[in-house]
C-alpha cells in the first residue's frame, strides 16, 4: 500500500508540475528561421498504438502535444463506417490543455489494415521475415509479416479513400500540427528484409517480378503524399526515409537510398513549408553531423541537410536500464554517454540527455519522446532541458 501511494504521489507531482527555469546552452541556439512557420516546435509524448494517453500528460507544462499511433482497421472496421471516437477524445483533451497533437494512420502491413479490406478484397499480399529481438523475432524464430503491395489499385484506392475522409472530418481543426502515413504506408517494413515471401510465407518471390520497381513504389508514394497534402493543407506532413536492403534485386534502383531520396526530394520540392523528414531511432551515439558512408549515416545526413523541417522518435524509452550501469540501455548502443547533466552520477536520465542533444545538434523543432519517460519524475529535468532548448526566444 506503501509503494503504491508513493506511486500516485510522484504521479500528482509530475503532472502538477510547472516549467523550471534552465538557462539553454548556447552551443544549441537555434540558427534556423522559423517565420511563418508549420512546425510547431515543442517535445511530443508518444503513446502506444491504439492507447489512451495518460491523462497526467494534459498538464505537463514540458510537453506541447502527444503523438497517436492508430489503426487504419481500428477506425474503419466496416467499409465506409467510421469510429472516430478515440480521435475525438483525444482532441477535446487536447483543446482543453493547449497541446496540439501527431497523428500516424497505420497501415501497409495486414496487422493494421481493416478485415473487411482482406475479406472482401483479392488484394496483392506477400511477406517477410522480421528478425528484430526486440520485437520477440530472432534469425532463428523470424516473426512472418504479412504486408499488401501499395500499388494495388484497389488497396491504394481505399487507402487514399480513407486519408479523404480523415481529411475531411479534421483538416480544420487547429490542435492537429502534423499527421504521418504516407512513406510508412508503401515502405512498412518490408524494406528491411532480404528476402520476399508469398502471403502463406512459405515460396519465395523475386523481388522486381513480384512488382518492387522504383518507379512503382516511388509513384505509389507521391500519389500517397499528393492525398494527405490536399486533406490536410494546415499540417505539416511527416515522411520517414528509410534504407531498402534488397535495392540490387529492385529495377530502377541505383541504391539503398535511391528511393527515399526521390522521395524526399518530391516532397520538399512540391510541398516545401509544410514537409517535413523523420526517423524513430533517435539516440545518443548519432554524429552530429553524420559522418562516414553507412547507409544509416547517410539516412541522418538528409535530416542533417534540412534542419528546421526536420523531427524524430527517440529509439526507445530509457526503463530498460539500470542506473549507474549505461551499458544496460538500448538507447546507448556504442556506449557512448557519460555524466551529460554533470550531476556526478551515470543514469538514464544522461541516457535521454544525451539524445536530446543529439536533436538540439540537428536544429530539430520536434522531438518525440515515450510517455513512459515523460512521466518517470526522475527525469522532469532532462524533460524540462529539451523543452526550454526547443524555444527560441529562451536563448535571448
Amino acid at each position: 500500500m506503501r509503494r503504491i501511494l508513493l506511486s500516485i504521489l510522484l504521479l500528482i507531482l509530475v503532472s502538477a508540475c510547472t516549467v523550471q527555469t534552465v538557462k539553454p546552452t548556447t552551443k544549441y541556439a537555434i540558427e534556423v528561421d522559423d517565420t511563418n512557420n508549420l512546425f510547431h516546435r515543442g517535445v511530443y509524448s508518444l503513446t502506444a498504438t491504439n492507447k489512451e494517453p495518460s491523462q497526467h500528460l494534459w498538464n505537463n507544462d514540458y510537453i506541447v502535444g502527444v503523438a497517436l499511433r492508430v489503426k487504419w482497421g481500428s477506425i474503419e472496421a466496416a467499409e465506409g463506417q467510421y469510429d472516430w471516437s478515440y480521435l475525438d477524445a483525444q482532441i477535446r483533451a487536447a483543446k482543453a490543455s493547449g497541446k496540439k497533437l501527431s497523428i500516424y494512420i497505420k497501415a501497409g502491413k495486414v496487422d493494421d489494415l481493416p478485415d473487411w479490406l482482406l475479406k472482401k478484397y483479392a488484394l496483392q499480399l506477400f511477406s517477410y521475415d522480421d528478425t528484430n529481438p526486440y520485437r520477440g523475432c530472432s534469425d532463428v524464430n523470424p516473426c512472418k509479416v504479412t504486408f499488401a503491395a501499395s500499388w494495388d489499385p484497389i488497396y491504394l484506392e481505399k487507402w487514399t479513400n480513407f486519408i479523404k475522409v480523415f481529411g475531411s472530418r479534421y483538416q480544420n481543426e487547429s490542435t492537429i500540427a502534423y499527421v504521418r502515413g504516407a512513406s510508412q504506408s508503401v515502405l512498412s517494413g518490408w524494406e528491411g528484409s532480404k528476402l520476399l515471401y508469398d502471403e502463406t510465407g512459405n515460396k519465395q518471390l523475386s523481388w522486381s517480378e513480384a512488382g518492387f520497381t522504383a518507379e512503382n513504389i516511388i509513384n505509389t508514394t507521391k500519389k500517397i503524399i499528393d492525398v494527405y497534402m490536399e486533406s490536410f493543407p494546415n499540417a505539416v506532413l511527416w515522411d520517414e526515409p528509410v534504407v531498402i536492403k534488397p535495392w540490387n534485386e529492385i529495377s530502377g534502383a541505383t541504391s539503398a537510398l535511391y528511393v527515399s531520396e526521390k522521395i524526399v526530394d518530391y516532397g520538399f520540392n512540391r510541398y516545401y513549408g509544410r514537409y517535413g523528414v523523420w526517423r524513430e531511432d533517435l539516440h545518443g551515439c548519432i554524429g552530429a553531423p553524420p559522418i562516414g558512408d553507412s547507409n544509416f549515416k547517410k539516412l541522418f545526413k538528409i535530416l542533417w541537410e534540412r534542419q528546421g523541417k526536420n523531427g524524430a522518435q527517440m529509439l526507445w524509452n530509457v526503463q530498460d536500464g539500470t542506473d549507474g550501469n549505461l551499458f544496460t540501455f538500448r538507447m546507448n548502443p556504442k556506449n557512448c554517454v557519460g555524466d551529460e547533466d554533470k550531476d556526478g552520477d551515470i543514469d538514464r536520465a544522461d541516457v535521454l540527455r544525451k539524445a536530446v542533444d543529439v536533436a538540439l545538434a540537428y536544429q530539430m523543432p520536434y522531438i518525440e519522446i515515450y510517455q513512459a519517460d515523460i512521466l518517470d519524475p526522475e527525469l522532469q529535468d532532462t524533460i524540462a532541458y529539451a523543452h526550454t532548448h526547443l524555444y527560441k526566444e529562451n536563448f535571448k
